[in-house]
């Protein structure tokens, strides 16, 4: 199965994909969605996305509007800082499938990924 992650975080990349590696998802990481179709080929079979808001200008909606027409079978769970609640109220109010603060989407992770197979 296949997992994409929005993001331009290095650090806790690993983490995330470690995660989705222990729950049979394979990992494309990236900092935008062109990224991210261009480095996968199979991105149209992902059955995630995984978008974080604290990527620096990104815009929820055509993001998430992106997303859902590239990638119609995925999920889409955006998670970002609690004190960032525009962009949390943004995700939910784009469509999103889940949005979680980063502490608890670092705390659920492996059921999240359970939960998606």
């Amino acid at each position: 199965m296949i997992a994409l992650f929005l993001t331009r975080d290095l650090m806790f990349q690993p983490k995330v994909a470690a995660a989705a590696q222990r729950n049979g998802f394979q990992v494309f990481a990236g900092g935008s969605i062109a990224t991210l179709t261009t480095r996968t080929e199979q991105y149209a079979e992902a059955k995630l996305l995984i978008v974080d808001l604290s990527i620096s200008g990104l815009d929820v909606l055509a993001t998430v509007q992106e997303a859902r027409s590239l990638l119609p079978n995925a999920k889409i769970l955006a998670y970002g800082p609690h004190v960032h609640v525009d962009q949390l109220t943004s995700a939910r109010q784009a469509g999103c499938d889940a949005v979680l603060t980063r502490g608890q989407f670092e705390g659920s992770m492996n059921a999240l990924f359970e939960q998606s197979v």
